[in-house]
């Protein structure tokens, strides 16, 4: 009927919804009262009141309110959805699944309660059920951000990362909101889509209020998945803001991604507020010492990290770094609770290893050869019950890199590269004298390092996504194109501007020192790449080389280093793919032979002048300059010597499995 005049009843209930609308409970609930004092069957105003009590945190009295509503209307949807909402907040998932299917079979057809059903169901881990009813909310109120949002982690727990992409993707075209696009940059990064993850972040919409906890979540995802550069890049927003009211721990979890990025200069910086701050705590004191020893400081690296001991006895990595620290005079007290810390079965296994090579590597330092083998023997062996290596893994993959990366392939690429003019790449196995070459270069020839930069690693571990053809790694050489060539190129030169760096694709003047060694892996895309690079070939002779790997604890990787007979097998896998690569490449590779380095250095690095048509020139600097954080941080500073050449020869007796993985 037209113009029909409300009700008194209607009246306050609509005056009753509106005090609710605006946010005035107290005016709402004296007339939902009012109204209930004169209709006590009134299940509309049971239901708001209900609704009402819910938001006021008092759920027993809301959940009666509902009940009696319910038995009133036993048709209205609305009802069971806020029953549903309810029991999903008091954590009964079972009895909201319930009441939110009844409000749906009730007819009702809102976004909200497909949403909240959804919720509920992938609360349950549910996920299937989920992700139909996110859908049918998605179909409802297609541009709802929390829809969509919801529904990319459903996608993400089923494991499609491509479909919840998709999703995030729609949200974050939309918004400003850094969370957003945070969270789009963790999955494209957990779904293997690093140069769109990578071009994210230069999307990154600035934001006065920041989540701190945000950027250090997808900081870590980045880490975890090697992407140390973007993981960088958004250290820098990081440092931009005002971290002077940030709690300790806070500030600790910022210094050591600090630090695991090779920016000691600012977790330095960092470490000086904490410690203005707040009393050191363990971590703090170990943060310190490494700023410390890469800096070439070992007295004051050796202070910080038995700082950080008697602040926390089971500091394994602080025990570590002081019996690799060749100033720090490990005492026998020192030894004695390391080697109780290694066999503390309240420690988890990754402190017991760290103890044991502690223990072991001050065992050796001091000449008790058996004792510090069986340490090391032990640390090996748990280290490769973690993390095992399986050699004919790995002898099949060499096997597909020289395959791929045949004669063929760099006579198809040869009229697509050019440049790398400066650029110096080292290569071989870990422990051949890398560190102590590049410290040299640095010193000798006025050149930049650039330390393990990863940069080729990822942009080969891309080459799928890049080629778009979904082949290994090693078979997407074969469709490698000169636009491809050319994106790698000015994917590098970015790399290095972004470590702050001024060059380019045509810089001509400056030397860059590229230490990752594990790019001898990747010298078929290299060369690609940079065809005027120069290539360091650290060649060092097979046992010493195996002997000092299984005798150092790795910050990362390098599975094939704690198992003897994988040590070998893994050596002749190098040796076979370099004797490949200078078969073919299309340029020399310098082989520079440790034991040559420390008997004739001076003849070594004349020859490796005139190899890089470089013309030594010596900076003027004592040997505790420059920033090293390698394993190598103390050998490389000391004055070049022969010491090390049969070191080697003292555990010769317990070497059989490495000569079986050798060969021999």
């Amino acid at each position: 009927r037209k113009n029909r005049m409300s009700t008194p009843a209607e009246k306050l209930l609509n005056d009753a919804i509106v005090a609710h609308q605006k946010g005035s409970l107290k005016k709402a609930d004296t007339l939902y009262r009012k109204l209930l004092s004169r209709h006590p069957r009134h299940s509309e105003a049971l239901h708001m009141r209900g609704v009402l009590k819910y938001q006021q945190g008092n759920h027993d009295y809301a959940k009666q309110l509902l009940s009696d509503a319910q038995k009133l209307d036993n048709s209205n949807p609305r009802i069971r959805y806020h029953l549903g909402d309810l029991y999903r907040t008091i954590g009964e998932f079972t009895k909201a699944e319930q009441f939110f299917k009844q409000a749906v079979e009730l007819g009702s057809i809102d976004g909200d309660v497909y949403f909240m059903l959804a919720n509920t169901q992938f609360e349950q881990t549910h996920f299937s059920e989920a992700l139909e009813n996110y859908l049918k909310a998605v179909d409802c109120t297609p541009n709802d951000p929390d829809y969509r949002i919801n529904l990319a982690n459903c996608y993400e727990s089923l494991n499609a990362p491509d479909k919840a992409v998709e999703h995030l993707v729609f949200v974050a075209n939309g918004s400003n909101d850094q969370a957003i696009h945070l969270q789009l940059i963790e999955v494209l990064t957990r779904a293997g889509s690093f140069l769109e993850a990578s071009e994210r972040i230069s999307l990154l919409p600035s934001s006065s209020t920041t989540d701190i906890t945000l950027l250090i979540q997808t900081i870590n995802t980045l880490l975890e998945a090697d992407r140390g550069e973007d993981a960088s890049r958004l250290l820098d927003i990081v440092m931009d803001l005002d971290l002077s009211k940030q709690s300790q721990s806070t500030l600790a979890l910022i210094t050591g991604l600090l630090v695991n990025v090779g920016r000691y200069d600012d977790a330095q910086k960092l470490l000086d507020i904490t410690s203005k701050r707040f009393e050191p705590e363990a971590i703090t004191w170990f943060q310190h010492g490494l700023c410390e020893q890469t800096s070439g400081a070992f007295e004051n690296a050796a202070m910080s990290h038995r700082r950080a001991l008697q602040t926390d006895p089971t500091f394994g990595r602080a025990a570590y770094s002081l019996a690799i620290n060749g100033k720090s005079n490990v005492t026998d007290t020192e030894l004695s609770n390391w080697q109780q810390q290694a066999y503390n079965n309240n420690n988890s296994t990754e402190e017991k290893i760290q103890f044991l090579f502690a223990s072991a590597r001050t065992l050796d330092a001091r000449g008790e050869v058996e004792s510090a083998f069986d340490a090391y023997e032990k640390a090996n062996t748990m280290h490769h019950t973690t993390e095992p290596f399986d050699p004919d893994r790995w002898d099949a993959y060499i096997d597909s890199v020289i395959e791929n990366f045949s004669p063929a392939y760099f006579n198809r690429i040869k009229p697509m590269a050019n440049g790398g003019q400066g650029l110096i790449f080292i290569v071989g196995m870990p422990r051949s004298g890398s560190t102590l070459l590049e410290y040299q270069l640095t010193r000798q020839f006025s050149a930049t390092a650039l330390g393990e930069h990863p940069t080729i690693r990822r942009l080969f571990m891309d080459l799928p996504r890049i080629t778009g053809e979904d082949k290994t790694v090693p078979q997407c050489a074969e469709y490698i194109t000169a636009d491809h060539i050319d994106y790698l190129h000015k994917q590098y030169f970015m790399s290095i501007n972004r470590l702050g760096h001024t060059t380019d694709k045509s810089n001509k003047n400056g030397m860059f020192v590229d230490k990752m060694l594990g790019n001898f892996l990747r010298l078929g895309m290299l060369v690609a790449m940079f065809p005027d690079a120069k290539v360091l070939h650290c060649a060092r002779d097979a046992e010493p080389t195996c002997v000092s790997c299984y005798t150092n604890l790795f910050a990362r990787g390098l599975k094939f280093t704690y198992d003897l007979y994988g040590l070998g097998r893994a050596w002749q896998s190098y040796q076979r793919l370099m004797g490949h690569w200078k078969q073919v490449l299309p340029l020399s590779v310098y082989d520079v032979q440790y034991e040559r380095v420390v008997t004739q250095p001076e003849v070594i690095f004349s020859e490796i002048s005139e190899f890089l048509e470089r013309p030594t020139t010596p900076v003027e600097s004592d040997t505790e300059s420059g920033a090293i954080n390698t394993a190598s941080f103390y050998q490389a500073r000391q004055p070049i010597s022969t010491k090390s050449l049969q070191g080697w020869k003292r555990f010769e007796p317990y070497l059989e499995p490495l000569q079986r993985g050798l060969g021999k």
